[in-house]
């Protein structure tokens, strides 16, 4: 099976991209929510590597850094959805990480959703 990626985020729907990273024989997404409050990054791939060669170029060619982000919203704590947490955290350190229940920007809420982790959480 061939990879299926993008270096660059591809719209979705009004206010929400797509990045598809390279993991295993298929992917892993990242998602970049833009509001008028801020913009968010769901989820962050797999490897210190994953957010130095798509996570950072492709919100270059947004217009945006790391630094720009308000938060990161992690689903679960699976590697292949946070494991460039790390390395996030370095490049951006104040970036807010999102886990369990939160309102963010008062239009986005996040709640528990048991099943697939023990941590994982869905939006609103």
């Amino acid at each position: 099976m061939q990879k299926k990626t993008m270096n660059e985020f591809i719209k979705v729907t009004e206010g929400i991209y797509r990045l598809k990273v390279p993991f295993e024989a298929i992917y892993t997404s990242v998602f970049l929510i833009t509001l008028s409050s801020g913009n968010l990054l769901v989820d962050c791939a797999t490897t210190e590597k994953d957010v130095d060669e798509y996570i950072v170029p492709a919100l270059k060619k947004t217009g945006q850094s790391l630094s720009d982000m308000g938060a990161l919203i992690l689903t679960h704590r699976h590697s292949d959805h946070a494991g460039g947490l790390e390395r996030i955290l370095t490049l951006a350190p104040n970036m807010k990480v999102i886990t369990g229940e939160h309102t963010i920007c008062n239009c986005i809420c996040t709640y528990p959703m048991a099943g697939h982790t023990e941590d994982c959480i869905g939006e609103d």
